[in-house]
């Protein structure tokens, strides 16, 4: 085959090669192109611990491609998990963004799961979060990330929020 990049799904226990489907596909959009610049730009300002900047890039993610579930979960941590002295903080807006991501991923993806629990608890609703930590759980993620939900679970459990104080 004289193509690159392959992408390949399993579906239902069957491996299906679709070329068109591979990631970096050349025929994406200008638009999809611009949107993940963007991301990569809110990712690295996230990382610089410049999360204002990032929320700016993650938002400008989302105008160009709505349904962006990276950028949302992304977004969603920022809004919910930054220290409450930050004038990005916004729990409503994070459990939107959180809320979203997990429909459009029908619950099935762990990061969105554990971004919405962030948000639940950031506005309070602490019963909830600890069971979307128990959801993002039953998908079985991997060690480290297991870990890091139980531990933050737990913080939930207790009544208290996440709060990320260096960028991840």
């Amino acid at each position: 085959m004289s193509h690159s990049r392959l992408a390949v799904i399993i579906i239902l226990g069957a491996v299906c090669v679709f070329p068109s489907l591979a990631l970096g596909q050349q025929s994406q959009t200008p638009r999809q192109k611009q949107a993940a610049a963007e991301y990569r730009l809110g990712d690295a300002s996230w990382a610089e611990g410049r999360p204002a900047e990032a929320l700016e890039h993650f938002r400008k993610v989302l105008k160009l491609v709505p349904d962006h579930v990276k950028a949302m979960v992304d977004a969603a941590w920022l809004l919910a998990c930054v220290p409450e002295e930050e004038p990005i903080r916004d729990s409503r807006e994070a459990v939107a963004l959180a809320r979203r991501a997990t429909e459009l991923t029908d619950k099935r993806d762990v990061a969105a799961l554990d971004a919405l629990a962030a948000a639940l608890a950031s506005s309070g609703a602490f019963e909830e979060a600890v069971a979307t930590a128990e959801a993002a759980l039953r998908l079985n993620p991997p060690g480290a990330l297991e870990d890091a939900i139980r531990s933050r679970q737990e913080i939930y459990r207790r009544g208290y929020t996440y709060i990320v104080l260096d960028p991840r």
